[in-house]
């Protein structure tokens, strides 16, 4: 269902075109390959923004990078504890960083 929506109107990424198919293929091989998370609403925005620059084969191999040693994996789990993590980290990050932005809010 994702994958008629996603980026419809783009010439690549449109209806029967090759960057639908080569979309639905990978996200296929995501949900198959890490059963744990499967496909998650969102997937695909990461999956089409890869495309656009790579070819499918190293989207795939970037995926996997994300997934495996960049704990990409953690933001999709159910319990969505990586995500909190993740919002921690970059308001630290923030805090550190950019104080005056960090105090306005």
């Amino acid at each position: 269902k994702d994958i008629d929506r996603t980026f419809r109107n783009d010439p690549y990424f449109g209806e029967g075109k090759e960057g639908q198919e080569h979309l639905r293929v990978l996200l296929k091989i995501i949900a198959l390959k890490y059963t744990d998370i499967g496909y998650v609403q969102g997937m695909n925005f990461l999956v089409v923004s890869l495309l656009y620059h790579c070819s499918p084969e190293i989207t795939l191999f970037l995926i996997t990078v994300l997934i495996e040693d960049f704990e990409l994996c953690e933001i999709y789990r159910e319990d969505v504890q990586g995500l909190h993590k993740r919002n921690r980290e970059i308001k630290e990050l923030i805090k550190q960083k950019l104080p005056d932005l960090f105090n306005h809010f």
